[in-house]
């Protein structure tokens, strides 16, 4: 037979500590923040790039690393917390729109069109239309073996030192190919 004591002890609620909570909750908040808090650091110099305040014609070479460098941590840590992915990143407003400046800020002369990349990797793209040939980039995009870049002020980007390098490794694989015998 169940007793009141017996009923009053299982259903008697959980008390919590909410300081115990709290300093716990603070502890947590804390070790993120200094996990990320360069990643903060960063966003401060990136902003100072996107406004330009920072001219990329007076910047030396550690100042331009400084930047490439910045702008790679702050796009892994928001696309890995955001579970948004390039391209898609590059469009968002505040965050992403300050990175695809600052894209273009680095590498302003070096993002080329899809239609011109095609042109640099494909030997038949004269012979192609425009949206195959940007098919084709879109499908190495996909692939991982090119990066793709949102420039506001034109259409989706890659980077043509990506493009050449891609061609070479394009050239390696069709020369280490087997020769097939044509059966005709």
């Amino acid at each position: 037979m169940t007793t009141a004591a017996d009923r009053a002890r299982r259903t008697k609620r959980l008390r919590f500590d909410a300081e115990a909570l709290k300093s716990e909750t603070a502890a947590i908040v804390a070790a993120l923040m200094q996990e990320y808090s360069h990643v903060v650091d960063k966003v401060d110099l990136l902003v100072r790039v996107a406004n330009r305040e920072i001219s990329r014609d007076a910047a030396d070479d550690a100042g331009i690393e400084e930047v490439s460098a910045a702008l790679k941590q702050v796009v892994d840590v928001f696309t890995a917390k955001t579970k948004i992915r390039l391209p898609a990143f590059w469009d968002l407003p505040g965050m992403g729109q300050v990175c695809a400046a600052v894209v273009r800020w680095l590498y302003g002369d070096d993002l080329l069109s899809y239609t011109d990349a095609a042109f640099v990797l494909f030997d038949d793209a004269e012979t192609l239309r425009p949206s195959t040939l940007t098919q084709r980039i879109r499908s190495l995009i996909k692939q991982g073996r090119l990066t793709p870049y949102i420039d506001p002020r034109h259409a989706q980007r890659v980077l043509l030192s990506e493009v050449e390098q891609l061609r070479l490794e394009l050239q390696a694989e069709a020369q280490s190919a087997p020769v097939r015998d044509d059966p005709d």
